[in-house]
């Protein structure tokens, strides 16, 4: 049976922001825009809700460790793309954001095994969670930084999987929900940026290497600081 998945944005802020009113009008800003958008949904039927299903209610017991996990993953997926989906949904799931940590009333660290046992984090222990639980499954992953539109082009991170030979993108972190105006954390699954094609991901995601926009034709600094992101992602005849 498919599920409906809102689309929304999600404020996320790097645990490096320097200025922490900055941060606090930041999120006030993209959480209207989150609950403005999450009226949209998406209706038309999901390859991956079995897949989905799984991850969002595996009993815990499967999952006490990050090797426990993968193991699971080995054992029950076959493809780079169903192994991949699935750490995707398990992540956006049972990961919270961490607003304190954003904030920087915490210093919590970033890397996956932190983010794994305490279940929360920000951008840049999702993305450390999301590489370390494909590298248990033997997909091939890499963590990607850059800066996005929505934290006000503040540093992000994310991830590109390789599946078939061919690099696809996708953000976790925006996969799992988005923030309040009073700055608290509301889960909710969308898998807009799942594998999302590079020429829209290039709209709001600018790699710090241009290689990672998986464009054939770059787009620039400046471009994407202009809003101007249309580019060819295939080479010319």
């Amino acid at each position: 049976m498919g599920k409906v998945f809102q689309y929304k944005t999600n404020r996320t802020i790097p645990i490096l922001s320097s200025d922490p009113m900055q941060v606090k009008a930041s999120i006030l800003f993209f959480s209207f825009l989150f609950f403005a958008m999450a009226v949209r949904a998406q209706t038309t039927a999901n390859p991956f809700a079995r897949i989905d299903s799984i991850a969002e209610n595996l009993p815990s017991e499967e999952s006490s460790t990050i090797s426990m996990l993968g193991d699971y993953i080995n054992q029950n997926f076959n493809s780079e793309i169903e192994k991949s989906r699935f750490i995707f949904s398990w992540i956006a799931t049972h990961v919270r954001y961490d607003i304190n940590c954003a904030l920087g009333k915490n210093t919590h660290r970033q890397d996956a095994m932190t983010v794994f046992n305490m279940h929360e984090g920000v951008c840049d222990g999702y993305s450390n969670l999301f590489a370390e639980l494909c590298k248990a499954s033997g997909v091939g992953c890499v963590k990607i930084g850059g800066v996005c539109t929505k934290n006000n082009y503040a540093n992000h991170a994310w991830n590109a999987v390789k599946i078939s030979g061919t690099w696809n993108l996708l953000d976790v972190t925006w996969g799992a929900g988005g923030v309040t105006p009073d700055f608290q954390f509301v889960p909710q699954f969308t898998d807009r940026y799942f594998f999302m094609p590079a020429t829209d991901f290039i709209g709001e995601h600018l790699p710090f290497d241009p290689m990672w926009q998986l464009l054939y034709v770059p787009v620039s600094k400046s471009d994407f600081y202009a809003g101007n992101t249309a580019a060819n992602l295939l080479a010319p005849a």
